[in-house]
């Protein structure tokens, strides 16, 4: 009798894996063709039983159902008693960490936190933004918060754009933090930049990736996405005196 329940669990279980790998490969094909130049990364199943969730390449999630004749583009959330939760903004999170935890802290611009570090930030800027400038003005009282500041480069036109020539100079000056500064401050540098083999183009994809639609973009090493501009006291709250 055992033997048979357990058969009887085995097979059950086969059948569930085939008839998820068969929605994926119809999701799959389904999405190859309304989808251009964009990939599918993972398809996964959400908390309702007939939709799963499809991971793109570009860094946005859709929904679909399992037969692939409904898609929804969009937010899933999920009313709890502590009212709405963001899952999606979940997911993105988890994605936004696995990526930024991969950035080579040596190719960003980085103002250390004073004394201990508490926390540190992810922030895309752009030299011509006025809100990035304001932000920088501020970089001090960030630092003597305890968060550690890792720039990296937004320009929001492109990397060939005005802004983003600009930003591969700062990139390739001997002291980028007051190359940084002087850029925001003057709108050119005091240094004399060597060619080198800037980041900025691969910095705006990354950002482009994780969503960024203007500068500043903040995010924490979670993942989270903190906003746009800030203030130190800010982003001691997010960060530090925010409750578990």
């Amino acid at each position: 009798m055992i033997k048979k329940g357990i058969a009887l669990m085995m097979c059950l279980a086969t059948i569930s894996i085939a008839n998820g790998d068969e929605a994926r490969n119809r999701i799959s094909a389904m999405l190859s063709e309304v989808t251009s130049g964009v990939e599918v990364v993972n398809i996964d199943q959400t908390p309702v039983s007939n939709i799963m969730k499809v991971e793109l390449s570009n860094g946005k999630y859709i929904y679909i159902t399992r037969d692939a004749e409904f898609l929804f583009p969009g937010k899933m959330l999920q009313h709890t008693e502590r009212g709405l939760t963001d899952l999606t903004e979940q997911d993105l999170a988890l994605t936004r960490k696995a990526k930024l935890s991969n950035v080579d802290l040596s190719e960003t611009i980085t103002f250390n936190a004073n004394n201990d570090q508490k926390a540190e930030i992810f922030v895309f800027t752009d030299v011509s933004c006025a809100y990035c400038k304001k932000l920088h003005r501020h970089i001090d009282g960030i630092n003597e918060a305890g968060i550690t500041v890792h720039y990296l480069a937004f320009p929001r036109a492109g990397a060939q754009a005005p802004a983003g020539q600009l930003m591969s100079e700062v990139w390739c000056a001997d002291d980028r933090r007051l190359a940084l500064t002087a850029a925001k401050q003057d709108g050119e540098l005091t240094q004399t930049p060597t060619a080198c083999d800037t980041p900025v183009a691969k910095q705006h994809e990354l950002g482009l990736v994780l969503g960024v639609t203007g500068t500043p973009g903040v995010y924490d090493s979670e993942g989270r996405h903190l906003g746009g501009y800030l203030t130190p006291a800010q982003l001691r709250q997010a960060l530090i005196e925010r409750g578990p």
